[in-house]
C-alpha cells in the first residue's frame, strides 16, 4: 500500500511539473541559480564551482523548457495571439533575470582569482543568460532555438578542458619505452576518434535508445589506449563526439582536442577545439607544455 502511495505521489508530482508553463519552469531555474549564488557569496571561488556544477546538472531541464516554449509558439496560428503569448513569456522572465544579474554582481572581481573557474563562469553565464536574446530580440522563436542549442555546448567546453589538463599531465611526466626503460622524447598520446563516430546515430539513431538526441553511455567505446592514457571517458549521456590528434616530439610536439555534435539533428555538425603544444625549451631532459586558453568554434549552434 505504501509503495502504491509513493508511486501515485510521484506521478502526481510529475504531472504538476509538466503542467507548468515553459516560462514558469525557466523562472524556477533562474531563481534557484540566484539562491545558489547568494548562499556562496562570501566565498566567490566556491560559488564559481557550485555554479558550474549546477549549470551542468540543470542543462537538460532548461533545454526542455526552452524547447517547449518554441513548440507552443509554433502551434499558435493567430499572429495577434502569438505576439501576446510571446510578450507574456518575455514579461515573466524580465524580473528574475534582472535579479540574477544583481546577485552575480555581488561576486565582484574576487571571483577572477582563479582564472580557470572564471573562464567557466563567464562561458556558462553567457550560455544561460544571454539577455540580449531572451529580453531584447523579438524574433524570440528563432532565438530560443539558438539559445537552447547553445546550452548544450557547455559540455564541449567542460570536456575539452579536461582533455587539455590530462594532456598536460601526460606530456610533462617522464615516459619510458616498454621493455628497455629507455626514456622517450616528450610527446602527446597518439591520435584517436571521433568517439563515438559522428555517424553513430546520436540523433534518434542506434546510439540514442531513449530518443533524447544524446549519445547513450557505452564504456566499451572508450577502451582505446589513448582515452585510457588520458583518463577520458563519458559516463553520462552526451551530445558530443570527441577526437584527439597529435604530432611531433620534443619542442615540435602538439595536439588538438576536438568535439563534434549535430545539436539540431539536421546533419550539420558544430566543431569545438582546443590546442596544446610543447614549450620550445622542451628536450630530452625536461618537458613543458603551452597552449591556447581560447576555444576554436565553428557552426557553434548547429
Amino acid at each position: 500500500m505504501c509503495r502504491n502511495r509513493v508511486i501515485i505521489a510521484l506521478v502526481f508530482t510529475t504531472a504538476i511539473a509538466c503542467s507548468k508553463k515553459p516560462e514558469e519552469r525557466l523562472v524556477s531555474e533562474i531563481t534557484a541559480l540566484s539562491k545558489l549564488v547568494k548562499a556562496h557569496r562570501e566565498k566567490p571561488v566556491e560559488a564559481a564551482r557550485a555554479l558550474r556544477a549546477h549549470l551542468h546538472d540543470r542543462l537538460p531541464a532548461v533545454a526542455r523548457a526552452l524547447g517547449d516554449a518554441v513548440s507552443e509558439l509554433d502551434r499558435i496560428d493567430n499572429p495577434v495571439r502569438r505576439s501576446a503569448r510571446l510578450d507574456e513569456m518575455i514579461g515573466a522572465l524580465e524580473t528574475p533575470v534582472e535579479q540574477l544579474m544583481v546577485v552575480l554582481a555581488l561576486l565582484g572581481d574576487s571571483a577572477l582569482a582563479d582564472a580557470e573557474l572564471a573562464k567557466y563562469v563567464d562561458e556558462m553565464i553567457a550560455v544561460w543568460l544571454d539577455t540580449s536574446v531572451i529580453l531584447g530580440h523579438r524574433g524570440i522563436e528563432t532565438s530560443l532555438l539558438t539559445y537552447s542549442r547553445r546550452l548544450k555546448t557547455a559540455e564541449a567546453y567542460d570536456e575539452l578542458d579536461r582533455l587539455y589538463r590530462s594532456s598536460s599531465s601526460y606530456f610533462v611526466a617522464p615516459q619510458v619505452e616498454p621493455g628497455t626503460g629507455r626514456r622517450i622524447e616528450c610527446q602527446f598520446p597518439r591520435g584517436t576518434g571521433p568517439t563515438p563516430p559522428t555517424s553513430a546515430g546520436c540523433c534518434g539513431g542506434l546510439r540514442d535508445s531513449d530518443g533524447d538526441r544524446r549519445c547513450d553511455v557505452d564504456a566499451t567505446q572508450w577502451a582505446d589506449s589513448t582515452w585510457s592514457t588520458l583518463k577520458f571517458q563519458m559516463n553520462k549521456q552526451h551530445f558530443f563526439s570527441y577526437q584527439y590528434e597529435s604530432s611531433g616530439t620534443a619542442a615540435h610536439a602538439a595536439f588538438t582536442a576536438s568535439a563534434f555534435a549535430d545539436l539540431d539533428c539536421d546533419g550539420v555538425f558544430s566543431t569545438f577545439q582546443r590546442y596544446g603544444y610543447a614549450d620550445k625549451s622542451s628536450g630530452a631532459s625536461e618537458c613543458s607544455m603551452m597552449g591556447s586558453s581560447a576555444f576554436f568554434k565553428y557552426n557553434e549552434t548547429e
